[in-house]
């Protein structure tokens, strides 16, 4: 044993044999490669995500608010207030 620790290059080797080992051949660098990869692609959909949840709270903040429900009843269900005139004009096609 100690005949191996007096050989320092042989160490090296050893070690620089052990990671090709376990990064090429048994392919834990690719996964490593892989994972960055899927890693940059869900950051990016989070960021995306995160934007949406921001614009839907402010939507949600605006639906809070008696005035944006009227007129969203208004625009949306084609509904009246009290204050409102309506005509109706009979259907003379027939």
């Amino acid at each position: 044993m100690t005949k191996w620790l007096a050989r320092p290059g042989l160490i090296a080797l050893l070690c620089a044999g052990f990671l090709v080992y376990h990064l090429v051949i048994r392919g834990l660098g690719f996964h490593l490669w892989g994972l960055n990869r899927d890693l940059g692609k869900i950051a990016q959909g989070n960021s995306s995500l995160q934007a949406e949840i921001s614009k839907l709270k402010t939507q949600l903040q605006k639906a809070r608010q008696p005035a944006f429900v009227e007129h969203e009843a208004m625009n949306r269900l084609e509904m009246v207030t009290d204050r409102d005139l309506i005509f109706v004009f009979p259907d003379t096609s027939k």
